[in-house]
């Protein structure tokens, strides 16, 4: 429940496994729920490069595009 523990706790994933597209995700849940959705998308978009083919990583790009307020890229995502 510390948002900063689990800030660390990610870079440290992402440190040992700078090609995991699910730490990026997880980098973007977190900054999404702390409102940096300019990050959160950044982050995400980072898991796109990363699993280009992943539906669960486009999936939750809409999300944090709908999070972000961004309508229009949410559901181009969505589709």
């Amino acid at each position: 429940w510390s948002p900063a523990r689990a800030e660390a706790a990610i870079r440290r994933a992402i440190r040992l496994a700078p090609r995991s597209g699910q730490a990026r995700l997880l980098q973007a849940a977190i900054a999404s729920a702390r409102g940096r959705h300019d990050e959160a998308l950044a982050s995400a978009w980072r898991a796109v490069e990363l699993e280009p083919a992943s539906l669960l990583v486009r999936a939750d790009l809409a999300y944090f595009y709908l999070a972000a307020g961004r309508w229009k890229e949410a559901m181009r995502e969505a589709e």
